[in-house]
């Protein structure tokens, strides 16, 4: 025990070193991207750590390397616990990138073969792990400037690729849907990158449903008191009953089939479709005019609309006139009439004989013709009634249709045991490729690229000066054409009427600019 304290003491005094050395070495983040044996990263490490005993083979080297991942793994939990501590009262940029620095040391300690090969996404999953989400937003842009490091070669079915989706995973469960929508885009983005178009690690081979996912209701009420004149005639308690029951059924749609009973379920579905039709129909005093009016504000920035509503029976009335809850329901049953009509009879003969489909998914009930047709009636009255919204200047419709047909597309991609979809390259135009992709990963000096925002150099010159020194227009009038040649161009293209016989839009354009640059110019030689 005192041999392993000691070799600790030693290597965090050791990697503290290393990590004082690259900060005070004027190290710029931006700029040293480098992790080879002449990188500042590599200069810290060489000069701190015991590099021949980690670079080494057998037990001693093994040892070193866990004494070490133990040293990195203490310095960063206690500089992250501090920074983020500091970042509830403010930022500080110079702790931000010695955070950076720190983390590049353990980006050298995998390349330069200093530690194991996951030693770097490791220490970025401790260093998640203990970050504030204002934080972990700094240290996830860290992750997708080093991506062409962190992710090369890496593989979702190994050690390296799965550190990765479990940081990621991690960090969008503590992400907020409504007030760290950007953050969840960029994540979800970064792990798209990082895998193939037909990687399995995300998906859920077997179709297995969330049952822990369960919606709690009052089940026995007497009469759900009225605030509003509009549901008078209505038997509130009833549909509120029949409503949240058949969240059951959404989420393991099994039940449709065996205790919740597919008569019943037709039955609710029916009420609350009628029911959602009428109160679409109504105008409510304040609650959905205000909402519809407020749709298309629902989103601003990073922040948008993921409501959780609650199963008040008294709260029940107000939430029927809400458009947004009925179209949250109304794209649940969409989602489970796709479900239950890709189970038909025929369909499910044909999965069990052919061998490619995978056999964990062909679903144990079976629907008659009849059932068939009445989910088929369901689907469409929900349909329509989506699309007949006004949400998001009535898109919202459109959008669930669609992406819940493509979403039939990739089901059936899954039930077939995830096909590789992906093509080998083309030898013809693999080294047109390479060049292309060596082209983009190069850096590009903002000088290489031209760019001319008043159309030409001669008018992009007259603008740039904004008048402050007038000598370096004198003169540069004269190599751009005037607004008389622009005019004579438009009347010759204008027949004896005056009606134009071709588009003249462009000359109009260029007219407009030479007469501003001819004020200029007038402007400058005086």
């Amino acid at each position: 025990m005192k041999d392993f304290e000691e070799a600790q003491t030693a290597l965090i005094e050791a990697i503290q070193k290393a990590w004082s050395w690259l900060n005070d070495s004027g190290y710029d983040i931006a700029k040293d991207t480098r992790f080879d044996e002449e990188s500042p990263v590599a200069k810290a490490l060489y000069s701190s750590l015991p590099v021949e005993e980690l670079k080494g083979t057998g037990d001693s080297s093994s040892r070193m390397k866990t004494h070490c991942e133990i040293a990195f793994t203490q310095i960063v939990y206690s500089f992250v616990q501090k920074l983020s501590s500091e970042f509830e009262s403010s930022s500080s940029n110079d702790s931000i990138n010695r955070l950076y620095s720190l983390l590049d040391l353990a980006i050298g300690i995998t390349e330069l073969n200093l530690g194991d090969g996951i030693f770097a996404w490791i220490m970025l999953e401790h260093a998640m792990k203990l970050a504030s989400l204002k934080l972990a937003d700094h240290i996830f842009g860290f992750i997708e400037s080093r991506s062409l490091i962190l992710v090369a070669n890496i593989d979702p079915r190994y050690a390296k690729g799965q550190t990765m989706i479990r940081t990621c995973n991690d960090l969008l469960k503590r992400l907020s849907h409504s007030y760290q929508t950007t953050l969840r885009g960029r994540v979800h983005v970064f792990i798209d990158n990082c895998t193939t178009l037909s990687d399995r690690s995300g998906i859920n081979i077997a179709g297995q449903h969330n049952l822990a996912n369960s919606t709690e209701y009052e089940k026995d009420i007497g009469e759900i008191p009225r605030t509003l004149d509009i549901f008078e005639n209505k038997n509130l308690a009833d549909l509120y009953s029949r409503f949240w029951s058949l969240q059951s059924c959404f989420v393991e749609p099994s039940r449709i089939f065996s205790e919740y009973g597919f008569s019943k379920y037709e039955e609710n579905m029916r009420v609350v479709l009628e029911n959602f039709r009428e109160a679409a129909e109504t105008r409510a005093p304040s609650a959905e005019s205000s909402v519809l009016q407020n749709s298309t504000s629902d989103y601003n920035g990073n922040r948008l609309l993921f409501s959780k509503y609650l199963t008040c029976p008294k709260l029940f009335e107000h939430e029927l006139l809400d458009p947004h809850f009925r179209c949250q329901f109304l794209t649940q049953a969409l989602i489970v009439c796709r479900h239950l009509l890709g189970v038909d009879k025929n369909l499910k003969e044909s999965m069990k004989q052919d061998k490619s489909v995978n056999p964990m998914v062909i679903h144990s009930f079976e629907l008659t013709d009849s059932q068939i047709r009445s989910i088929k009636a369901i689907r469409e009255r929900i349909v329509q009634q989506l699309g007949s919204t006004q949400l998001f200047n009535g898109h919202f419709g459109i959008c669930a249709f669609y992406v819940n047909r493509h979403e039939k597309y990739w089901v059936e991609w899954k039930d077939e045991k995830c096909p590789v979809n992906e093509l080998a390259p083309s030898p013809d135009k693999s080294s047109e490729m390479s060049d292309a992709l060596d082209w983009f990963n190069t850096p590009k000096s903002p000088n290489n690229v031209e760019i001319t925002l008043m159309g030409s150099k001669s008018h992009a010159k007259l603008c740039d000066t904004n008048l402050k020194d007038p000598s370096l227009v004198q003169g540069y009038h004269l190599d751009l054409s005037s607004a008389e040649d622009y005019q004579n161009k438009i009347n010759a293209s204008k027949g004896n009427s005056g009606t134009s016989e071709k588009p003249h839009n462009v000359d109009e354009w260029k007219l407009s600019r030479a007469i501003m640059a001819q004020n200029v110019t007038m402007l400058c030689t005086k």
